[in-house]
């Protein structure tokens, strides 16, 4: 009892060190650097400022951050539309199929997300594979305009975010007893009705953890707008990297940067407020 007790807080002690070195202090930091007048060569600004929160309120800033919403919102969506049949269909499949179709949908989590989104250029470039396709087959007579523009972000956000919605909705459905189904099926319900009535209430909790991993990134990708969707597709990550990088504006780039985190902050503790009763019921 004593060992156990003792690795308790051993492992309490690491996890709360870990969480305070590596996210809060950093934050914090962060959270100063947005008030400096010093233009971030300190730690710690000696002078301080409103400026660069101010200028959050700007309505440029308002439609970036509105077109950073809307990617997100229509990448879960798609995902969501795409990624719960899929999820079900691996539930569905003999055992031994199983663990195959898994490592074939994890297999791109072996390579960068940056090369796998060059590999998406190449198929949606002018002269890529499906134009080129396309028009061997003569359904059209010059290439259609699949790159550069907000389509293209939308797809590649999808094909990268993807399996964060697939893996929750199925690691759940998996535990999903069948003798529901085939209650309800006694009982004259449709497909529809069993959908609706019995796997759709038991996924909510596994829905809203795969809604979440896949709109909290989608918000922060930002190499995917700038390969794919080029200069009309900005969003909140590429203004924070063009503050830091490009123009050297850390305070700047530090108040986007704390806005964006709070507001994602909050999208968990909603997420944590309307699922608060399906975690009593697990426990």
């Amino acid at each position: 009892m004593t060992n156990r007790c003792l690795f308790r807080r051993v492992m309490i002690i690491s996890t709360s060190s870990w969480f305070l070195v590596m996210v809060v202090l950093p934050f914090v930091l962060m959270l100063s650097m947005s008030f400096s007048l010093d233009g971030g060569n300190a730690l710690w600004p000696k002078q301080w400022t409103l400026a660069h929160v101010s200028q959050l309120f700007d309505p440029l800033y308002a439609c970036i951050a509105w077109q950073s919403l809307l990617f997100s919102c229509v990448t879960t969506v798609l995902c969501l539309l795409i990624g719960y049949p899929a999820a079900l269909a691996l539930t569905q499949l003999p055992a031994r199929w199983k663990p195959l179709c898994l490592s074939l949908l994890m297999i791109p989590f072996w390579s960068s997300s940056l090369v796998r989104i060059y590999a998406l250029m190449t198929l949606l470039k002018a002269r890529g594979l499906i134009n080129s396709l396309l028009i061997h087959l003569g359904i059209i007579h010059l290439p259609l305009p699949l790159l550069y523009n907000n389509v293209a972000v939308i797809v590649g956000q999808v094909y990268t975010l993807i399996p964060f919605m697939i893996l929750p909705l199925y690691a759940l459905l998996e535990k999903h007893d069948r003798c529901w189904v085939e209650a309800a099926r006694d009982l004259g319900a449709s497909e529809w009705q069993i959908f609706w009535r019995v796997f759709w209430p038991y996924s909510l909790p596994a829905v809203g953890n795969g809604v979440l991993c896949v709109f909290l990134p989608a918000m922060t990708l930002f190499y995917i707008p700038t390969l794919l969707g080029g200069r009309g597709s900005v969003v909140l990550g590429n203004v924070i990297s063009e503050q830091i990088l490009t123009q050297d504006d850390w305070p700047g780039g530090a108040a986007t940067s704390v806005f964006l985190t709070l507001f994602l902050l909050v999208l968990i503790a909603v997420y944590q407020w309307c699922f608060r009763d399906k975690r009593r019921e697990a426990l």
